[in-house]
């Protein structure tokens, strides 16, 4: 080859490598290493603004719970007892409805029971006694009963043999309810001896063995209070069993009345039967 064509050669090859940078990529420029230790950035966050305070987060529900509030009006005050109803028989009740209805000539279902309480009465006057009369001197177990017409209450007292309308009226002793018994009230029943008969000293023992047993206590620890012959009204000695009859003629017998503690519990016996505890006049 001649030095002529070499020279275009050689400028061919320069135009070509020309052509070549001018058309290619330009190459990155070239970054500085981090310097060591220096961490290097992650995703983007958002930052508040310097001073900003962040956002509390809330509830999406707005809804509060009320604070509990008293209910208007002041609280109610004590009140009394009301009168106990619901403890009369039924044949009794209506028979005591339908004496009344006869005697002020109203519907029995115009007449409001408003007591009908079981209870205890001092003696056969079922706390009603009249003049000249003579009375069984014994606790009587029976019902006392207090009705309404209109503005008007009627007083109604019933025991083993019937019942009778009232006029001035004296209170029962106790009203009996299950497993509550006698309170005794200052002063105390003061004790007294036991008989001297040995029969009548059998029968106080009796009662206080069954006491002692039935209360899981020394018999040491029953007094005796009250011992004295009575005439009861029927057989039931003074303690009749729903829904059990009784011969309708008077019995002979003794109350046993014995405290355990600071409460009194008598016993009834008559016509044969041995002291037994008298639930029905317990309070």
């Amino acid at each position: 080859m001649g030095s002529s064509q070499f020279l275009t050669f050689a400028a061919v090859c320069l135009g070509l490598m020309a052509l070549l940078l001018a058309c290619g990529a330009t190459p990155p420029a070239a970054t500085e290493p981090p310097a060591a230790g220096t961490p290097e950035p992650g995703p983007e966050t958002a930052t508040p603004a310097p001073g900003a305070e962040s956002p509390l987060p809330t509830p999406e529900d707005d809804a509060t719970t009320p604070e509990a509030t008293r209910p208007s009006g002041q609280l109610p005050g004590l009140t009394p007892r009301p009168p106990v109803t619901g403890e009369v028989p039924a044949a009794l009740l209506d028979s005591i409805l339908a004496d009344l209805a006869g005697r002020v000539g109203v519907d029995v279902d115009e007449i409001e029971v408003i007591r009908g309480e079981s209870v205890t009465w001092n003696d056969g006057s079922l706390g009603c006694p009249k003049p000249g009369m003579m009375y069984t001197q014994a606790l009587v177990d029976g019902y006392w009963v207090v009705l309404r017409v209109g503005d008007d209450t009627f007083d109604y007292r019933a025991g083993q043999s019937g019942f009778v309308l009232c006029e001035g009226a004296v209170g029962p002793v106790t009203s009996p309810s299950a497993h509550v018994v006698e309170e005794v009230t200052v002063p105390i029943s003061p004790t007294i001896p036991t008989p001297s008969s040995p029969g009548l000293q059998g029968l106080v023992a009796e009662a206080r063995e069954d006491l002692a047993q039935r209360l899981s206590i020394p018999v040491e620890q029953i007094d005796l209070v009250e011992f004295r012959p009575v005439v009861w009204p029927d057989g039931a000695l003074g303690c009749p069993q729903p829904g059990k009859s009784y011969i309708q003629v008077q019995q002979e017998g003794l109350l046993i009345r014995l405290r355990a503690g600071k409460q009194i519990y008598p016993y009834h016996s008559g016509g044969g039967t041995p002291p037994f505890l008298c639930e029905q006049a317990i309070e």
